[in-house]
């Protein structure tokens, strides 16, 4: 067996005691009594093991006194492996007086061992499903306990934190938000902070669930990634959890999601496939919209016209169209596979409508349209196509114009957004070809061989051109309505408690409640000094977007003129925006 095995083999129950890790202590020990000596072994974040560090071994092994030049030198190489995306483990370790093993873990007087910087490559596919994400509108943060100069460089590597985000630690978020709920007008303060904070190091459970909490009250739809016992309550709270494979019971349980390969892909694949499914609904509605307008509107205003007070169209017949719109329409629009295309458009809000405006335009051109031409047809069709007015023969044109404008305008449902290109994507609608198909020879058949049933009689060639065409001008039909300019109705976010389940609610109610309590705990000094965490963020905050001033202006000898021109004249009237002004010209 391995060497460190045997070490552990060789020792018996109550010559040992562990001191597991946990999230605020951010390390673990283990004391261990042999040969009379009482050891105690120390392992875990090396930023946090070397301030209680007194003593280290030099070259020679010989005991010396960390002192402050050791202590920097040490710090600098720390932060150096951080920030070549490290994850730094510090070794500890100190010979405890007496000889028995203690209940509660020693503080301080540790003697530094080392530290040992550990690299989890990225898998390839992370950087473009970041980039991906992004590019759809969905914000990716990165809560994590790293050491925070770790968790910038993972995150600059993943292209989560880019210049003007900002990154701060579990414990600045947290004095942060108890900020926020003391002063006036926090909330407001806190809100730009919220959008640009893309990194949270150092944090704890509690910190993961007030970021959730801070983003659902503003009406933003959360989703989080975990896989430990400690993402759980931030899981379950959040609106959607997912949770690797490799995961814990507990986490498992509270998510709504279970990634099967571990990879932060399959959740770009999640949204790809949301608004897919999204967005094939609203194919099929735009399109039974429409047939059930002209159907309706045609079987009133044409029984009303007509001279015999008959429906343009019998029972089977609309029957026939009824089942085009609801069995066939649904199985052709509603199994499109997805498409990446979807993630150049900005998320939909929970609360906007599912029949958006342009497809009120879409549905209202072409019912028009269809209603026109079937009443026409009714009316005047007689004398165009030649045949006696209101016989067998007539009424059957009549119906067979309207499937083939139902027919082609399946085409034009399949886009949403302005799209010109109808045939684009049919690679992934082969379904909807093999239905197209099938609809297109029940309906050769309904009108030259159910004669009787679907009364009905066979058309000649130049009778069925005719409908054909009448049928087609639903494209040209459709790509008008699309030069019509369309804005959509702006939907404002906003947080219904409602909306979430029962387990959530109480952890969300909790969550307030210990927001409340921890701001009416502080202390008076920690009052009169409220706000000074919201005051640093802001801070943090200019400082980077002068960063992202730098890096995409800094070589723009107008942008620095103007910005010296401003000091030069008093308009930089704050201190705080004449000290970043000074920080951007010292470090640039």
């Amino acid at each position: 067996s391995l060497p460190h095995r045997r070490i552990r083999e060789s020792l018996v129950d109550g010559s040992y005691n562990v001191f597991p890790f946990t999230s605020s202590r951010k390390r673990m020990s283990t004391a261990v009594k042999k040969d009379g000596k009482v050891m105690l072994y120390i392992k875990g974040g090396a930023d946090q093991i070397l301030p209680c560090c007194e003593f280290y071994r030099d070259a020679e092994g010989k005991k010396q006194v960390l002192d402050e030049k050791t202590r920097t030198f040490l710090d600098d190489k720390i932060r150096g492996f951080a920030q070549s995306a490290n994850r730094n483990i510090g070794l500890a370790y100190c010979q405890l007086e007496g000889d028995t093993i203690p209940e509660e873990e020693p503080e301080g007087g540790y003697i530094w061992a080392g530290v040992v910087g550990i690299q989890d490559p990225l898998r390839p596919e992370v950087i473009d499903a970041v980039e991906k994400c992004q590019h759809a509108g969905v914000t990716v943060r990165m809560c994590t306990g790293d050491n925070i100069d770790t968790a910038m460089a993972i995150s600059r590597q993943c292209g989560i934190f880019s210049p003007g985000d900002i990154a701060m630690t579990g414990q600045e978020f947290r004095n942060m938000v108890y900020d926020a709920a003391a002063v006036p007008d926090g909330d407001a303060i806190l809100t730009p902070i919220l959008q640009r904070m893309t990194v949270l190091a150092r944090s704890q459970p509690l910190d993961k669930q007030l970021l959730v909490l801070m983003h659902m009250v503003r009406g933003e739809i959360v989703a989080v990634t975990g896989d430990g016992t400690n993402d759980a309550p931030a899981l379950k709270l959040a609106n959607v959890g997912f949770v690797m494979r490799s995961g814990t019971d507990i986490a498992v349980k509270s998510a709504d999601i279970v990634l099967l390969d571990d990879n932060f892909r399959s959740v770009q694949r999640a949204v790809v496939w949301g608004r897919t499914v999204n967005d094939n609904i609203r194919k099929f509605l735009q399109l039974q919209l429409t047939v059930n307008v002209v159907s309706v509107l045609l079987t009133f205003i044409g029984s009303v016209s007509s001279s015999t007070s008959e429906s343009p169209l019998t029972t089977v017949q609309l029957l026939w169209i009824n089942l085009i719109m609801d069995t066939f329409a649904a199985l052709a629009l509603a199994t499109e596979e997805p498409s990446e295309a979807c993630l150049t458009r900005g998320p939909v809000p929970k609360s906007a409508p599912l029949v958006t405006r342009r497809m009120w335009v879409f549905i209202l051109s072409q019912s028009a349209y269809q209603l026109t031409m079937t009443l026409v047809l009714q009316h005047k069709g007689a004398d165009l196509f030649d045949v006696p007015d209101g016989s067998l023969e007539h009424k059957t044109i009549v119906f067979n114009a309207f499937v083939w404008a139902t027919i082609f305008n399946m085409f034009n449902a399949r886009k949403l957004y302005r799209e010109w290109n109808i045939f684009e994507g049919f690679n992934r609608s082969i379904f909807f070809l093999f239905i197209i198909t099938i609809t297109i020879g029940i309906q050769i058949m309904a009108v030259e061989l159910f004669k009787d049933f679907m009364q009905t009689r066979p058309l000649d060639w130049d009778h069925w051109l005719g409908c054909v065409v009448c049928g087609i001008v639903a494209w040209p039909v459709a790509l008008i309505q699309k030069l019509v300019p369309v804005p959509e109705a702006k939907v404002v976010r906003e947080f219904d408690i409602e909306d979430i389940d029962d387990d959530a609610k109480k952890m969300f109610d909790r969550l307030q409640e210990d927001i409340e309590t921890a701001v009416e705990q502080r202390t008076e000094a920690e009052m009169a000094n409220a706000g000074q965490s919201l005051a640093a963020a802001r801070k943090m905050q200019s400082q980077a977007l002068w960063r992202k001033v730098a890096v995409h202006h800094y070589h723009h000898p107008r942008i620095l003129g103007a910005l010296r021109r401003a000091h030069a004249d008093k308009d930089l009237k704050t201190d705080e925006a004449k000290g970043d002004y000074h920080h951007f010209k010292t470090h640039h």
